[in-house]
């Protein structure tokens, strides 16, 4: 089997536009941030389900 030379360097991947780690917010702040918007979007996805079945329930009884 024919060796290939590769290279691993990817450090050119770097996104240059984050930010400092230093400077972020603390783990459980980050987390506590993601629940609320997570919740949120849980909160958007059960009023469309009771929209489509509200929906539904109408088209059925046409």
């Amino acid at each position: 089997m024919k060796e290939r030379d590769y290279k691993l360097d990817i450090t050119w991947l770097k996104d240059e536009s984050l930010e400092d780690a230093d400077d972020l917010p603390e783990p459980q702040d980050l987390a506590a941030e993601a629940i609320t918007e997570l919740e949120a979007v849980v909160d958007d996805l059960k009023e469309m389900l009771t929209l489509l079945e509200r929906e539904e329930a109408a088209t059925v009884a046409v």
